[in-house]
């Protein structure tokens, strides 16, 4: 920053009013008192204008929150001293803010260190991270920095934070966009089959949970293998780190089939109750038998009709068989949320 100084009109000096003139240089201020000799260099935090009748004085805010008032200076002089001060202030704070700046921006494009959808618990992590930098970086920004690229990396911290969640919704329509054509190729036909628009959204949205519904033969299994293959060609993930869960053991195969994987030994695909009993064997140490009734449909059904006509037969238990036979594909009016069960 140049030097700045600033001495008071005539007429108040004449008057004896104004007194003191005022040099500034980088981010401190001195003044010189009816040209007594300097005083200490007193480092300032903000100068702001008290516009009078006649002149104008000037608050000078020192680090310490102390308040020193001057006065007698022309509006103008006082205005453009008061500007280029609070500039230079704003300057250096930003460049004392822009590791801090660097940081939150680079997170932002790129969740985790890495270039993925960003979920909202990582939107959540980078709010409670950079919510302080961005109230230190709104107080810099009304002394009026000047135009820069840290300025403009600061602005943009500032606008992520004040729109919310909406700005993690704009960040990754964007990612998806970008992504789409980056990696077009890929989802053309490097699957080894072509994936429609939905498809290759149900691969990127990559949410913390995601519930994708869609009508039998519509390709559902084709987009859990691809979003799996794309999870591990972009290194988001390993093998050893991920589960996939089927309702049957056909589904099961035929997703590790798809995957190019041992169905038995590196699975990465098993049914709800394969998983739990392999959890119970290394917790146990113990393998349990499965009930045939597990695999063979035809005894599931002669099993369920004795139970039902069983139950039917029974004066206790009819109407409640009944009931259920009557109103099970009903759901309730006011089911309970999930964030409230227990």
């Amino acid at each position: 920053m140049k030097k700045l100084a600033i001495e008071p009109w005539w007429l108040p000096r004449i008057l004896g009013i104004g007194r003191a003139e005022l040099r500034a240089n980088e981010s401190s201020l001195s003044w010189v008192l009816n040209g007594a000799l300097e005083n200490e260099r007193q480092p300032v935090r903000e100068i702001t204008c008290k516009p009078g009748l006649l002149w104008t004085g000037l608050d000078i805010r020192l680090k310490n929150d102390e308040v020193v008032t001057f006065t007698g200076f022309r509006a103008d002089e006082a205005q453009e001293f008061a500007g280029g001060v609070n500039q230079a202030i704003a300057d250096d704070l930003l460049k004392r803010q822009s590791a801090a700046i660097n940081k939150a921006i680079a997170g932002w494009n790129q969740p985790a260190g890495k270039d993925q959808f960003m979920t909202e618990p990582m939107y959540q992590v980078w709010v409670n991270s950079h919510k302080k930098l961005g109230t230190t970086l709104a107080e810099i920004m009304r002394l009026g920095p000047r135009p820069s690229n840290v300025l403009t990396l600061a602005s943009r911290v500032i606008g992520i934070l004040r729109k919310g969640t909406q700005s993690r919704a704009s960040r990754n329509e964007e990612w998806v966009a970008e992504q789409r054509k980056k990696h077009k190729k890929i989802f053309a036909s490097g699957m080894g089959y072509p994936l429609s628009d939905e498809q290759i959204d149900a691969v990127l949205y990559d949410e913390h949970r995601s519930l994708i519904v869609a009508g039998a033969g519509t390709g559902k299994t084709s987009t859990i293998v691809a979003k799996v293959q794309w999870i591990f060609a972009q290194n988001l993930s390993t093998p050893a780190r991920t589960q996939l869960l089927a309702f049957n053991r056909d589904a099961a195969k035929e997703i590790n089939s798809r995957l190019g994987v041992n169905d038995k030994e590196d699975a990465l695909a098993s049914t709800f109750h394969a998983l739990g009993n392999k959890l119970r064997s290394q917790a146990k140490g113990e393998k349990r038998r499965v009930h045939k009734i597990a695999t063979d449909d035809q005894l599931l059904q002669r099993f369920v009709r004795k139970a039902i006509d069983d139950g039917l037969a029974s004066v206790d238990h009819q109407h409640h068989i009944q009931q259920f036979l009557l109103y099970f594909r009903y759901p309730e009016a006011t089911p309970v949320p999930l964030e409230d069960s227990k």
